[in-house]
């Protein structure tokens, strides 16, 4: 993502690691990311850059695994699907 490792799935950000180490960005469906917002700020935070846009913040240092393991999964549940390939005649 801007030249720097990123989550995709069928070239459809899922989440990449912010540079400060410390941090990831992640998209989620508006239901899942305003959920998380609200049952867990000290994990989960936006800022400006991410209005109208259902990505946000991830604290690391706060998130569980069982919390990782959700938002991953939710994540890739959110991104589209692989097209299917065509068998070749």
């Amino acid at each position: 993502m801007y030249g720097d490792p990123a989550v995709k799935r069928s070239g459809r950000f899922m989440f990449a690691p912010k540079k400060d180490g410390e941090t990831l960005a992640l998209k989620l469906d508006w239901g899942t990311h305003d959920r998380l917002l609200e049952r867990h700020p000290e994990v989960f935070y936006t800022t400006p850059h991410y209005d109208g846009w259902p990505g946000f913040l991830v604290r690391l240092n706060k998130l569980s695994k069982k919390l990782a393991k959700e938002v991953v999964f939710a994540s890739w549940e959110d991104a589209p699907k692989p097209a299917k390939r065509r068998k070749a005649k």
